[in-house]
């Protein structure tokens, strides 16, 4: 037996107090000295040079640019489709209101060309939806399209801006003489004529290809 423990054989034997100090004075020299928590977050960090922030910076405005344009060219066309989209409707309209006109009108009376444009008495009316005969007239100036619809027993007169953004026009009417289409001007020079055939319309409104409307008159030949 010795001092703190005993000897089995040639080996010294440790009590249980010896044995746990051993092992943490082991356990000390084996850790060596120990670093602060902070000590460590710093040596484990790895931070961005000025150099690398800007380029990043950089990167970020090109592609800031890059979407903005995008976006400003989407917004873009999406204004050029809505403003085809309104031309299309604005001659699709006119379109129908003349051949509804033009289709549901007195024969008799036929269509008269004027100074600005013609007129017709049709059945074709909008105050209500059956038929009563108005007088239709339809004129062209100023830049504008105006119809204009009467009826005076009923002291009804109403009248319509289609369009405020006519650049040109041209009317012409088909003669039932000599089967040609003779302009509106000398139409309106010439004497003792018979009231037209067909009539024909081409358009432009600001700055789009003009369109062309082409009717045929009923009862020409009465």
């Amino acid at each position: 037996m010795t001092e703190g423990g005993s000897v089995v054989g040639n080996v010294p034997f440790l009590n249980r107090g010896n044995f746990f100090t051993c092992l943490a004075g082991k356990a000390r020299f084996s850790a060596g000295p120990a670093q602060s928590k902070p000590a460590r977050a710093r040596a484990g960090f790895s931070g961005f040079t000025l150099v690398e922030v800007l380029v990043g910076l950089a990167v970020a405005g090109v592609l800031a640019a890059m979407l903005a344009s995008i976006m400003g060219n989407s917004i873009f066309s999406s204004q050029e489709l809505l403003k085809k989209s309104s031309e299309e409707h604005q001659k699709t309209v006119l379109r129908r209101i003349i051949h509804r006109d033009i289709k549901h009108m007195q024969w008799q009376t036929g269509l008269e060309p004027t100074s600005s444009g013609f007129r017709m008495v049709t059945g074709h009316n909008t105050l209500v939806s059956a038929s009563i005969p108005m007088q239709v007239s339809w004129d062209f100036r100023d830049g504008k399209v105006i119809r204009i619809e009467e009826n005076q027993d009923l002291e009804y007169s109403r009248e319509q801006v289609l369009s405020h953004k006519l650049e040109s026009l041209n009317i012409a009417f088909m003669s039932s003489q000599d089967q040609r289409w003779i302009e509106h001007q000398s139409w309106l020079m010439g004497t003792n004529r018979p009231y037209p055939r067909a009539l024909r319309l081409r358009m432009v409104f600001g700055e789009e290809v003009g369109f062309e409307i082409v009717e045929h008159i009923p009862g020409h030949d009465h």
